[in-house]
């Protein structure tokens, strides 16, 4: 076991070997604690804030994870820098008051497992592409937020070309994704619970769906992407399971952790939502991790038996809109 201090420098910090595995090395990283100096940050994302603004891994450039095992709590947030590429690895950040992962500019995941089990947002970055990988997170206001609020430039967009998501944000005024910019869908899996789930900026920004599984469960969806089927159907009941299949064939199941106003499924082809039932022969299974060693689980393939119909009816046109996020 290895224990690292924060470190800061103005080149690269490259954590691990590309394509190595979780017992390359390990950090745990502990910075901080809730006795220290605090102040309140006014204004629009006002919370409390820690005055010495500690991070476990802080870079005037770019971090580069490619393997091994982080574990970070901290108060302030996780990783910073100004370009933050992770291929690999398992990473674990409580990062209540803060970011779990801030990429000024981008913030880029490829692979691996990350878990940001608390944050004030969880990803942020101009630019968030996710690749691939397994992530699950949660945030008291916005999941993963697209912003060059912090000093970035250019125009934020959230890219998912692959990989499993879920994002969990807590109740009030914020977004599971909310991007300034505009976002794009192609492949990949991505399940919200809480809040406004899709939230765009103001202005001719882009939201495009070519591929990928989005199940969406919350308040509504502020900019529903362009192109795919979309469905949506009542869902209310934490600890549910709840399906979309098309042709009799499960085409994604998750059983929630929360409550939520409805479920809002994308995808390339129309679907029948159901709640409740049981799962048979399923043919992937994914598990996020969650509180207390937990995990919520993702499934696809195989069929579904009983459980109740939600009457979902597809269409072409937007989602209704929920609360709106912060920016």
């Amino acid at each position: 076991l290895h224990s690292f201090p924060t470190r800061r420098s103005s080149d690269l910090i490259v954590i691990g070997t590309k394509n190595g595995s979780d017992g390359d090395l390990t950090m745990t990283v502990n910075v901080g604690t809730s006795s220290d100096e605090t102040y309140t940050k006014g204004g629009e994302n006002s919370r409390t804030k820690f005055c010495c603004g500690p991070k476990a891994i802080n870079c005037d450039n770019s971090v580069e994870i490619n393997s091994g095992t982080i574990n970070a709590k901290v108060y302030d947030t996780g990783i910073k820098a100004t370009d933050v590429t992770v291929n690999g690895g398992k990473i674990t950040i409580d990062a209540k008051y803060d970011q779990g992962i801030h990429g000024v500019q981008s913030l880029t995941i490829n692979d691996g497992d990350i878990y940001v089990s608390d944050s004030y947002e969880a990803f942020e970055g101009v630019t968030i592409t996710m690749n691939g990988g397994v992530t699950s997170i949660y945030s008291s206001d916005d999941g993963w937020n697209a912003s060059c609020s912090s000093s970035g430039t250019g125009t934020p967009h959230i890219y998912i070309n692959g990989g499993y998501h879920y994002v969990n944000v807590g109740s009030g005024d914020t977004d599971c994704l909310d991007s300034n910019g505009g976002m794009t869908f192609t492949g990949g899996v991505l399940i919200t619970e809480g809040g406004s789930t899709l939230d765009g900026g103001d202005g001719n920004y882009s939201f495009t769906y070519k591929g990928g599984k989005l199940m969406l469960f919350g308040s509504g969806v502020e900019n529903a992407p362009s192109g795919g089927t979309q469905t949506s159907g009542a869902a209310g009941s934490a600890n549910t399971l709840y399906t979309a299949a098309s042709n009799g064939t499960v085409l994604s199941a998750f059983t929630t952790a929360k409550s939520s106003n409805n479920l809002y499924y994308f995808y390339n082809s129309s679907v029948s939502l159901t709640s409740g039932g049981s799962l048979s022969n399923t043919t992937k299974t994914i598990n996020f991790r969650w509180t207390d060693n937990s995990v919520l689980t993702y499934y696809e393939g195989g069929s579904i038996s009983g459980g109740s119909a939600l009457g979902a009816a597809s269409s072409s046109g937007g989602f209704p809109g929920g609360g709106g996020g912060r920016r």
